[in-house]
């Protein structure tokens, strides 16, 4: 208890050095208290600790029923320092309910058993929704290959998680709000948020539910198999994934979403706020606005809203019912299909160790519009894990730097082979 205390402490005073004293109560009694540990702080207050420990803890949690095996991932930075006495636990540790073993003393992290799927190219996204339906909760690690191709390992189970989160992306599944491309992808300024589907005859309704429970299930796998996607998810999407008192400010939430409809809901609320309550009345019924939702005749905001027309005592009703549409009734269908099959994957109540702006960094990945992606070899080489024996100064490695191709999706050991055999050959 005290090593733990003297560890939290240190931490805290190097990196939130303004909330240190304040803390220190709870602090002191997870180490003066057996029945307590730093697992209480991390639940209660998880934003105390820094990211790299709470992903941990994360990993932990959403682990805990799988099998394990011993691995050299390095332990957090924090383990090393420590000395460990030979009375307690000389050949086991674990910090913050994460187990670590120690072997010719060197302290590694446990790693997983791992499940191996085939899946097709051609229908990848009909055998993801296969794979996931029947592995979503395995205990396993997913080790995908794909059919008729040699490769396997972490470069194709890279390249699966990549495709399939293109594939979510097409139009013609009626799950995002956004305009189609050539391909048939939908895209929006402000990332992906759930389109309307109250439109839709119910029939349709229900497909694009199971989709969204499926979407679950995969962004679920993703995390737990430390994923990123390929695409770019509205932040309010992300917020709602925290239920709807997440978002506190509904003007500021579809701003984020769609600015020119928030931009318009306002104008109509400086209208009705003209001193003169004429001029205000001849403005709110030049709009010819009636109680069904802009862009959706078929969606009323209140019962027979078709002929209700808005009115200016109605404004602030109107504007709220709006935001409400958008942010609460119109996409708390698919959210709850969603919320459904991600806690098939691991209770939810996870995510609350990190912030939403850190979960959808850890889900979707962090570009500035300024950045550039692999501006250098060297910045290339930081984000390449090699893999069966290869290193980085591995010769099929070299040459494929030396290529210099515009894009790199993932380099996979089927390809490193061929490019050995040229050689050699």
């Amino acid at each position: 208890g005290q090593k733990l205390y003297s560890v939290l402490v240190h931490d805290l005073h190097s990196n939130v050095l303004p909330v240190a004293i304040p803390v220190l109560r709870p602090l002191m009694e997870v180490a003066t208290d057996p029945r307590r540990d730093a697992r209480l702080i991390m639940r209660t207050d998880p934003r105390l600790f820094p990211l790299d420990l709470r992903i941990h803890h994360f990993d932990f949690l959403t682990s805990t029923s799988r099998m394990l095996l011993l691995s050299s991932i390095p332990p957090p930075s924090f383990l090393a320092p420590i000395s460990i006495s030979t009375t307690w636990l000389p050949s086991t540790r674990s910090v913050l309910g994460q187990h670590w073993l120690r072997t010719s003393g060197v302290w590694g992290r446990p790693t997983l058993r791992k499940q191996k799927v085939s899946v097709s190219r051609d229908s990848i996204f009909h055998c993801a929704e296969i794979l996931l339906h029947r592995h979503a909760t395995t205990p396993l690690q997913l080790d995908i290959y794909f059919t008729g191709e040699p490769g396997t390992g972490l470069g194709p189970t890279t390249e699966f998680f990549t495709l399939v989160s293109r594939e979510f992306q097409r139009k013609s599944l009626n799950m995002w709000r956004g305009e189609a491309t050539e391909g048939g992808y939908v895209y929006s300024q402000t990332g992906l948020y759930p389109e309307l589907i109250l439109h839709h005859p119910p029939a349709v309704q229900q497909k694009i539910l199971q989709r969204f429970l499926f979407f679950g299930r995969f962004v679920g796998r993703a995390l737990r198999e430390w994923k990123v996607l390929d695409m770019h998810l509205n932040p309010i999407f992300i917020q709602q994934i925290y239920g709807p008192a997440a978002i506190q400010d509904p003007s500021d939430a579809l701003h984020k979403i769609d600015p020119e409809y928030e931009r318009s809901l306002r104008n109509i609320m400086s209208f009705a706020a003209l001193p003169n309550k004429e001029e205000a009345e001849r403005a709110i019924d030049a709009l010819g606005l009636d109680f069904t939702l802009p862009g959706y005749e078929k969606v009323s905001l209140v019962p027979n809203g078709a002929s209700k027309m808005l009115e200016l005592q109605d404004v602030p009703m109107y504007v709220d019912l709006v935001r409400s549409m958008y942010l609460k009734k119109g996409v708390e269908g698919q959210m709850k299909a969603f919320m459904q099959g991600l806690q098939e994957v691991f209770p939810a109540s996870n995510l609350h160790l990190f912030a939403p702006a850190e979960l959808q960094t850890l889900l979707c990945g962090k570009l500035d519009s300024n950045e550039r992606i692999w501006a250098t070899v060297e910045g290339l080489t930081e984000d390449i894990v090699c893999d069966h024996g290869y290193t980085l100064g591995s010769e099929p490695v070299i040459q494929v730097f030396c290529r210099k191709p515009r894009f790199f999706y993932s380099v996979t050991v089927t390809e490193l082979h061929t490019m050995q055999s040229a050689r050699l050959g």
